[in-house]
């Protein structure tokens, strides 16, 4: 008998040590939840024997008991996995019509080539559908609708517009294998001779397909003793075929590197508008300046100027010679303010080479204009700043992420109480 009794010991060991190694050979298994084996005691009585003397039969395994407790959330680099956290199981069935259900924690998903998802068995996700506010449809389980992510979604349309940042080297002797500058033969894309720089672009056709573009760069003017200035033309190759430009394209620098022509269809303020709190726009002759809006000086052959018409204050583009290599310039704008908008404005300038703005900003402080200059530590070039400070200009030497703050302070109507119209001016430089 006691062999018999030794013998269920070693059978539950050998249990207990199987669903051990099971949960130790599933470590990694996602949604896998450990086990325990549960054991019970044998015992046998009999109405001729002692209940106090009488000894047990052994053991035997009652129950393998799942462990259903919430485990650890790992992340992964894949967007369609999932996790339950709380109870509840995912729904998956092997086929759409017919399949049986299969419920797991397991939440390791993909999509197979009709854009269903499914696990790595192949079984389809099943869920309710909702409504928008989130209201269950419906709730039986003949009502499951496997989950179908579309390959595309929206509307397709071809691209309109883009914005490109090119950095073009300083390099004297011109840039790339461009054989003369201005070039002689005619553009070729395929000829690395006939052009300066080129840099791809990413376009979509009136069907949402990506198309091969490229940006190409000719250099039409270098820097000359009389003619400090760089110029360059783009052509726009689209699938090996050269599109015409719907506007001007060429780009133009002063000898500081600082853009003196822009390239028409890509404008800075666009950019600026899309992502600043109040609206920027590309200066226009005679727009009245409007509380909460910023307007950029358009690149060109004109300065643009502040005057005042009834009570208002009016923005110009005027002609005049470059002003520090610079046209439009910045000590033209900054005298313009000084003259009509004396203690009722203030100005600051930013990062940037060479001093124009400098004299400007010199002479809003002396009409009572508070004035500000970007610091060196947050200065990509300090130049501007620096001479607008060698001069007297301004004492206010702040960080980028202040100058904003400190212009609207200073030109409140707490600060001045009075009830005109201020007008706040920064030159952006780069």
């Amino acid at each position: 008998m006691s062999v018999i009794i030794a013998m269920t010991g070693l059978t539950a060991a050998q249990h207990d040590l199987s669903v051990t190694s099971n949960n130790i050979a599933n470590v990694g298994t996602t949604g896998f939840h450990s086990s325990r084996a549960d054991f019970g005691d044998i015992y046998a009585q009999s109405p001729y024997t002692v209940a106090r003397t009488q000894t047990g039969q052994g053991t035997q395994l009652m129950s393998v008991t799942a462990n259903f407790a919430q485990g650890a959330v790992e992340q992964t680099s894949n967007t369609l996995d999932l996790a339950i956290e709380g109870q509840g199981f995912f729904i998956k069935k092997s086929d759409i019509e017919n399949g049986q259900a299969v419920y797991s924690r397991a939440g390791g998903f993909g999509l197979n080539e009709d854009g269903f998802v499914v696990d790595n068995m192949g079984n389809y996700l099943m869920s309710r559908q909702v409504a928008e506010d989130g209201q269950v449809l419906a709730s039986s389980m003949g009502d499951l609708q496997p989950i179908q992510i579309p390959m595309m979604a929206g509307t397709p349309s071809a691209t309109e517009t883009m914005e490109m940042n090119v950095n073009f080297s300083s390099n004297p002797n011109g840039i790339g294998n461009q054989a003369a500058i201005p070039p002689i033969a005619p553009f070729n894309f395929m000829d690395d001779t006939t052009y300066a720089k080129s840099t791809p672009i990413e376009i979509l056709d009136a069907e949402g397909q990506p198309r091969s573009a490229y940006a190409y760069f000719i250099q039409t003017e270098e820097p000359t003793p009389l003619n400090q200035e760089t110029a360059f033309d783009m052509q726009l190759v689209v699938d090996g075929d050269i599109y015409a430009p719907n506007a001007a394209t060429e780009v133009r620098f002063n000898e500081f590197g600082m853009p003196v022509a822009p390239i028409t269809p890509f404008t800075f303020s666009r950019r600026l508008n899309s992502v600043c709190a109040i609206t920027v726009s590309e200066a226009q002759d005679g727009d009245v300046v409007k509380n909460g809006h910023a307007y950029i000086a358009p690149g060109g052959d004109k300065h643009m100027i502040v005057t005042k018409r009834a009570g208002q204050f009016v923005l110009r583009l005027v002609d005049g010679d470059p002003v520090c290599f610079s046209r439009p310039s910045v000590d033209v704008l900054f005298n313009s303010l000084a003259k009509e908008a004396s203690n009722k404005c203030a100005a600051a300038i930013l990062t940037g080479m060479g001093k124009d703005g400098a004299n400007g900003l010199l002479n809003i402080r002396q009409s009572g204009g508070a004035t500000f200059a970007q610091d060196q530590d947050s200065c990509v070039v300090f130049g501007m700043p620096k001479a607008a400070q060698k001069i007297g200009a301004t004492d206010n030497l702040i960080h980028l992420d202040f100058v904003a703050d400190n212009l609207l302070r200073s030109t409140s109507s707490d600060r001045r109480n009075t009830g005109s119209t201020n007008a706040t001016s920064t030159s952006f430089r780069r």
